[in-house]
């Protein structure tokens, strides 16, 4: 694995060298560009995973308080049907001077009350344990920074092609004087090695 590393190191490298600093300063800024984009894809990664992770702790703690609120409804259930039957065994005595009737249509009129009051109780503890609200908020972030990671993908591109444009511009010049300058320059420098080598002589 390591040769592997050194071998890619050496292409590189060598690749590296039969550039030109010009090509170099244009290679450089690109890596720059794709650098900043890397690192807006990490911290978008990040956001992303501290948002999951801030989901799934708030249903944990939704089920949490789930449990608390049904194992406390199952006991409040239990005392309020252990308080109706002491009620009516204290007042058992006084039991026959109510019509039967009555007696079952007040048990009624408590059992519903009890049963209103529990779907009462049990309607946002509901509403909140669905977690709808919490995959919602998870999706639209989700989204948001898919569009994000979009936009930017497309905004590298739009500066990749115009600066490709700009680069090809800049090497035409570049290569015209450089050419121009060597036609110059050569003569000049074929001239002086001539004349240091007569000199010798």
């Amino acid at each position: 694995m390591s040769i592997r590393n050194e071998s890619k190191v050496e292409n590189q490298s060598n690749q590296d060298n039969q550039l030109s600093s010009f090509e170099l300063m244009w290679k450089a800024a690109f890596e720059e560009v794709d650098e900043w984009a890397g690192r807006l894809n990490h911290h978008d990664d990040l956001f992303l995973n501290a948002t999951k992770q801030y989901v799934e702790s708030i249903k944990r703690n939704q089920e949490n308080s789930k449990a608390i609120t049904e194992q406390f409804k199952k006991e409040l259930l239990e005392w309020e049907k252990y308080a109706r039957e002491e009620l009516l065994m204290t007042t058992t005595t006084i039991q026959h001077f109510f019509p039967v009737k009555s007696f079952e249509e007040i048990n009624q009129v408590v059992d519903d009350i009890q049963n209103k009051t529990t779907s009462l109780l049990s309607t946002p503890i509901r509403a909140l344990t669905t977690g709808q609200g919490l995959d919602n908020y998870l999706d639209s972030v989700q989204q948001y920074i898919s569009i994000r990671k979009k936009g930017r993908e497309k905004y590298i591109e739009g500066v990749k092609s115009t600066s490709n444009v700009l680069y090809e511009n800049q090497k035409i010049f570049v290569n015209l004087f450089e050419n121009q300058f060597k036609s110059a320059l050569l003569p000049f420098q074929q001239y002086m090695k001539n004349t240091t080598e007569s000199n010798k002589s």
